[in-house]
């Protein structure tokens, strides 16, 4: 996933996970319904009063009765 050009220079790499890794690290029974399972680019403003896009992702779960 991309933080983004405003994102600060840090000392360690900095790595969000996809849908699917989030999804796979919580290790979820049948019980659960994934609803949605996606990524999509979202706009911002910086610092600077430019625009710009960034990756963000969305996960949605239900739990079945």
């Amino acid at each position: 996933m991309d933080p983004g050009p405003f994102h600060h220079e840090h000392q360690h790499e900095m790595r969000f996970p996809a849908p699917d890794e989030v999804i796979a690290a919580l290790a979820l029974d049948d019980a659960w319904q994934v609803e949605t399972s996606q990524v999509h680019p979202r706009t911002q403003t910086g610092p600077d009063g430019k625009p710009a896009t960034r990756t963000d992702a969305t996960v949605k779960l239900r739990r079945r009765a």
